[in-house]
């Protein structure tokens, strides 16, 4: 369908993208939330690797402390294309990330719901292609057209009503004399 620079919008089936919705903004701020709480555990970890340095335990927590680190961050990542509504893709990466990056219960959970709202505002992303809808055509008021008259805008003419014939402004008929 063409939608050239008419007067009208173009109607029929267009592609639009759906207005903003709350759905990835919660999904983005549910992903921050879970790589806080993940932030929180890599803190422990720390914490713990400091007691537990002798032990090979402390190794073991070291490690953990930085695929907490990198989880968090592509969480946060993932959290902020959700609210700018870019990139489909990270944002489930994001929100897988952030299920693994929390603690056991908690950032998973709040993972876990992100994940479900992105997936289910995917029409939202402004690079995902917008689905086509149905836009009825404009309503127009029916004017009837203008009346073709052969004698000019400016030429007025009368006509004699006795006779028919045209009479000159300010003179009697022609043919017939009757005066006006």
């Amino acid at each position: 369908m063409y939608a050239g620079p008419g007067p009208y919008p173009p109607y029929g089936m267009v592609a639009r993208h759906k207005p903003k919705s709350g759905t990835l903004l919660a999904a983005g701020i549910l992903n921050i939330l879970a790589a806080v709480i993940g932030f929180g555990t890599v803190i422990g970890f720390v914490l713990l690797e400091g007691t537990f340095l002798f032990l090979p335990l402390g190794e073991l927590l070291l490690v953990c402390g930085a695929v907490g680190i990198t989880t968090s961050c592509l969480a946060v990542v993932g959290g902020y294309l959700c609210v700018t509504r870019r990139k489909y893709g990270l944002c489930i990466l994001g929100s897988v990330m952030a299920m693994i990056s929390g603690s056991a219960g908690a950032g998973m959970v709040l993972g876990l719901i992100a994940l479900v709202l992105v997936i289910m505002g995917k029409d939202d992303f402004l690079d995902q292609p917008p689905k086509p809808q149905w836009v009825p055509p404009p309503m127009v008021a029916l004017v009837p057209p203008p009346v073709f008259s052969p004698v000019g805008a400016g030429d007025l003419r009368r006509f004699c009503s006795k006779c028919g014939t045209p009479v000159p402004p300010g003179g009697p008929c022609p043919a017939c004399g009757t005066a006006f």
